[in-house]
């Protein structure tokens, strides 16, 4: 069976601005429907992780190690996922941080200012420590609360870590995982 990107089939049946973050985003619900028909907001009880990543190889490999026990959407550009994106339409978004149109912490604070029940995880291969030193104000801040929330994963990472971290920022265990590998060996 082919694999498509969730844009591939996606059809916008109201058409959503791309300018007006966040104001025009909850303006009212802009249904999309897949090739099959099936509603993009979560109709299942199955939990609900978008990913979103620029590489195409990390989306897939990260949606097939997830499928088994969580409806999973894929996209490799953020704007894409931003010109659909709706509160309560997710559970959780996996962000990498280093992107080409704008970087995962970016993306992370668009995303909790339409929805801020939705978690989300971080996940970089860069050691946090470097990255803190060259972020400043505003973003030094978030980035800081994101690492004392437990909220960002060290590539790269097992399956096993993927799961125990979704788990824990889902409150199903009380056991996180252990501090963030360094990148200095």
């Amino acid at each position: 069976m082919e694999k498509l990107s969730c844009m591939s089939f996606m059809i916008r049946t109201k058409p959503f601005p791309l300018s007006g973050y966040p104001s025009s985003m909850a303006s009212g619900p802009t249904v999309l429907s897949t090739a099959r028909g099936l509603p993009m907001y979560n109709t299942s009880s199955r939990r609900r992780i978008v990913i979103i990543d620029n590489m195409p190889d990390t989306t897939i490999a990260l949606e097939d190690s997830l499928a088994k026990k969580y409806e999973v959407i894929t996209f490799n550009d953020p704007e894409y996922l931003l010109s659909s994106f709706r509160a309560d339409m997710y559970d959780m978004a996996i962000v990498d941080y280093l992107m080409p149109k704008m970087n995962g912490l970016e993306l992370c604070r668009i995303l909790r200012r339409v929805d801020p029940k939705m978690k989300t995880l971080l996940v970089t291969a860069y050691d946090i420590s470097i990255i803190l030193k060259h972020e400043t104000g505003r973003e030094y801040l978030e980035l800081e609360n994101l690492v004392t929330s437990n909220s960002i994963l060290r590539k790269p990472f097992t399956k096993d870590e993927l799961a125990a971290k979704i788990a824990f920022l889902f409150g199903e265990s009380s056991v996180s995982l252990l501090p963030a590998r360094s990148a200095c060996k």
